[in-house]
Parts: C-alpha cells; structure tokens; sequence
C-alpha cells in the first residue's frame, strides 16, 4: 500500500527532525486516508470546524477536519507503529 508506505516515510522524516508527535487531518468522509491513518495507530481525538476566517484557504467540503495525534518517540532500537510497520 504506497499511501502508507508514503506516510510512514513522512513519520520517518519528522522524527529525525526531533519531532517527537505529530497531528495528522483528514477530511471525515475519507475513510480511506483515515483507515491508513488509523492504521499507523494514531488515537482519533475528535472532529473540528475550520474557523470562518480561515474558509478562504479550504474547498467548500473541506470545512471539517478529523483530528489525529500519534506519538513517534523512539521507544528502543525499533519502534512499532501497529501491525508490523516500523518507523526505524
């Protein structure tokens, strides 16, 4: 699956930066980016409404963002995301 294949490169590249968490978004009704996203094994922590300032910046039907977080501390030599994907 290269969707996530490409997004766990992104978590490769974001830890060698020193980040330690990331915030993931998804539009609610794609299921497919949030089945990846899901997969990765980052904890849902809700739903929110782009602010009416910033519509401007955001198709029509991408006013609503599902709100991942998933930690990408380095817990020992290998670091398992879920299901056997690995960052390291």
């Amino acid at each position: 699956n290269y969707s996530l294949k490409a997004a766990i490169l992104a978590l490769q590249l974001a830890r060698r930066h020193g980040m330690g968490r990331v915030t993931i978004t998804a539009n609610p009704d794609n299921f497919p980016s949030r089945h990846i996203i899901e997969k990765m094994g980052a904890k849902y922590e809700g739903t929110l409404q782009i602010p009416p300032h910033l519509h401007s910046r955001f198709s029509e039907d991408e006013l609503e963002k599902s709100i991942y977080h998933l930690s990408i501390i380095s817990g020992g030599a290998r670091s398992p995301i879920r299901r056997g994907y690995f960052l390291d």
